[in-house]
């Protein structure tokens, strides 16, 4: 892992878990050996029922994601407002939440997830059916937009 700057470690800040702006960006690094990506294998990478992101709104550019990883890692992109809040298939359903999610070991600041749980109501994440997890991959992957392919320039 990469030396974190200063500007994207926790540093005693508070979780902020205003996700209302839709045009906010989330970001995420992918492997080199994920490549090449698109929209026929890309669902394959996506974990539900956490799936690690970077906030745009806490990072100068994109690129601020690959200190969490290495700087010839690719990296996609998705906007808050790409993530649906329900999803349902075959008579089960599950509501999508983003949390802004500070980890002391990864002191990386803009740390968040996209989280599945049972019901608006629920606190703790939980993995829904293997097709509902492949109808959520799938809606995810179709709106996801390359941003860097590994070893590549922004």
């Amino acid at each position: 892992m990469n030396t974190i700057p200063n500007r994207l470690k926790i540093n005693g800040r508070h979780p902020d878990n205003n996700f209302d702006d839709d045009s906010e960006s989330l970001y995420r690094r992918l492997k080199n050996g994920w490549w090449p990506v698109n929209p026929d294998t890309l669902h394959l990478l996506i974990q539900i029922p956490r799936l690690c992101v970077a906030r745009g709104r806490y990072c100068e550019s994109p690129a601020d994601v690959l200190y969490t990883g290495s700087f010839d890692e690719g990296i996609i992109e998705w906007k808050v407002g790409d993530v649906p809040a329900h999803v349902c298939n075959d008579g089960t359903e599950a509501f999508l939440r983003l949390v802004h999610v500070l980890e002391a070991d990864i002191d990386f600041y803009p740390h968040s997830e996209i989280q599945t749980f049972r019901s608006e109501d629920d606190t703790v994440a939980n993995k829904p059916s293997r097709t509902l997890r492949a109808k959520i991959r799938w809606l995810l992957a179709r709106c996801a937009r390359l941003v860097k392919e590994p070893s590549g320039d922004l």
